[in-house]
């Protein structure tokens, strides 16, 4: 082969890029890029589920604080009851009634903020539950496309490569969908 012939065989080379190669990268970054996002929604969702457990455990926990104010309130409701039913009504004894009114009333006050409490708990618990959902979702959908985009080196069929390309892009949406209703959460 002579140099001339060579020199023109590299300029076509270089003219006309393997397409096995280009493929092959294309399939590498979008291979990437799928792999991070879901690595990405899949730490968020366990922080989301971590959190709302949190928020559900600490939820149970003011409700049997609740149950404790309530029974305290009726044990005070019943003893005023008494009072005020046996025995004679001295000034001492309508002090005494009086002074355990407010404090019943003061553990009524006390039970009902610590419902408020609870409630809220259970807003949080549920809002970070439902944002695990989404970022699972996301999740699922990436690992697919994570799936399917490789194997179109295999298979050699671009339609493939369309529909996990596809299906990641729908991924990724999922996924920035429940980072902005993340922040919105918070």
């Amino acid at each position: 082969m002579d140099p001339i012939a060579a020199k023109d065989a590299i300029e076509q080379f270089r003219a006309k890029p393997d397409a096995d190669a280009d493929l092959s990268t294309r399939i590498a970054v979008f291979t990437a890029v799928f792999a991070f996002a879901a690595s990405f929604s899949g730490l968020m969702s366990n922080r989301c589920t971590t959190r709302g457990m949190i928020a559900k455990n600490e939820a149970v926990l003011a409700q049997a604080e609740i149950s404790d104010q309530w029974a305290y309130y009726q044990s005070r409701n019943i003893r005023i009851e008494i009072a005020e039913l046996v025995g004679k009504q001295t000034p001492a004894r309508l002090l005494k009634v009086e002074k355990m009114t407010r404090e019943r009333d003061e553990i009524s006050q006390r039970a009902r903020v610590k419902e408020k409490e609870r409630d809220s708990l259970n807003e949080k618990s549920t809002r970070y539950l439902e944002l695990s959902k989404l970022f699972a979702s996301a999740l699922v959908l990436l690992q697919v496309a994570v799936l399917l985009v490789p194997l179109t080196l295999i298979v050699k069929k671009m339609p493939l490569l369309q529909f996990g390309c596809l299906i990641g892009v729908v991924g990724i949406g999922y996924l920035f969908f429940a980072y902005v209703r993340y922040f919105q959460a918070i």
